[in-house]
């Protein structure tokens, strides 16, 4: 009898080995697939914070571009204002100069008129051109635009810096996708 006990005293302890065993490999695949989800979910909580990031940063732009198109479609009236009277002052002089009998070309009044536009102080224009300028420099990390040499920009750069301002606003992404536009 005392064979048969030893015997089963070993396949006792044989047994409680083995369920040992088990119970340590199934806890280090629990505490494994426990830190494999915690990765993910860790990844995937930063992936949704730089969307959140990114997301916020284009809403941003997209005030700052929405901000720059109201500043140049408020100094629009003011520039035409000036063209205006400037076209006005160029074709009484010229007007002058033919009842004194000098011809003058259309081409020498148009420089005639871009001279004066330069050289001529507008306050109510250099007021408008302020929020321009600021808005403009607030958009320079994302959208270049050439400001050029004139002191006052044209009816023309306006709308062309307009075009150019909603062109980049349609062109950025809706969503939390990266996009090289936004790149700084």
């Amino acid at each position: 009898m005392l064979g048969f006990a030893a015997i089963g005293r070993a396949l006792d302890a044989v047994a409680k080995r083995w369920l040992q065993r088990g119970k340590e490999t199934d806890r280090q695949r629990r505490m494994s697939f426990d830190m494999r989800h915690l990765a993910r979910a860790e990844e995937y909580e930063a992936q949704k914070e730089r969307e959140r990031e990114e997301a916020e940063r284009v809403k941003q732009i997209r005030e700052l571009c929405d901000t720059a198109v109201r500043a140049i479609y408020a100094a629009l009236p003011t520039e035409k204002e000036m063209s205006d009277r400037l076209r006005y002052e160029g074709a009484e002089l010229q007007l002058k100069l033919k009842t004194y009998g000098e011809e003058v070309t259309t081409r020498e009044i148009v420089m005639w008129t871009q001279n004066r536009r330069e050289t001529t102080d507008n306050p109510e224009y250099d007021e408008a051109l302020v929020s321009v300028r600021k808005a403009l420099l607030a958009l320079s990390p994302y959208l270049l635009i050439q400001w050029g040499r004139e002191k006052y920009p044209m009816e023309s750069d306006l709308l062309k810096w307009i075009r150019q301002i909603k062109q980049f606003r349609e062109a950025m992404p809706t969503s939390g996708t990266g996009s090289p536009l936004l790149d700084t």
